[in-house]
């Protein structure tokens, strides 16, 4: 279906309908991005884009997976953080924490502070996660 057609057909739609599958869409996109870091967390612990002919996780992401730079960057820095902290995943899939949030929280965590910065940050905005990571 083309965007105008996808469009269309969404303009359609009753007001019930619309909310519906726009909260279903929104919640299969967080399965979907924790799952997409699962994946980038073995394809970088195999060093995959060595394998590739691309010098980074980074460049492999931009060059092959069309994503942004910020788009890469936020993914590949929450990945790296969920591969030490797990719960960051199960986070994100409950849309408790954004990938945003994720990657603001990153650089922050360490052994003795992860439960507790995650915990605290579960339902924040991005501008409350740098609030948290400020103290």
């Amino acid at each position: 279906m083309t965007g105008s057609k996808l469009i269309d057909h969404c303009r359609r739609l009753d007001d019930a309908t619309l909310t519906r599958q726009l909260t279903a869409i929104f919640r299969v996109e967080k399965v979907v991005l924790a799952e997409q870091l699962a994946r980038l967390i073995a394809f970088d612990e195999r060093d995959l884009s060595q394998k590739h002919a691309y010098p980074s996780l980074f460049k492999y992401c931009v060059g092959v997976l069309g994503l942004s730079e910020d788009a890469a960057s936020f993914r590949i820095t929450a990945a790296r953080a969920a591969s030490r902290y797990p719960n960051i995943l199960d986070q994100l899939k409950s849309g408790t924490l954004t990938l945003t949030g994720a990657a603001k929280l990153a650089p922050h965590l360490n052994n003795d502070n992860a439960q507790s910065l995650l915990a605290k940050s579960e339902g924040k905005t991005t501008f409350e996660i740098k609030l948290l990571v400020a103290e």
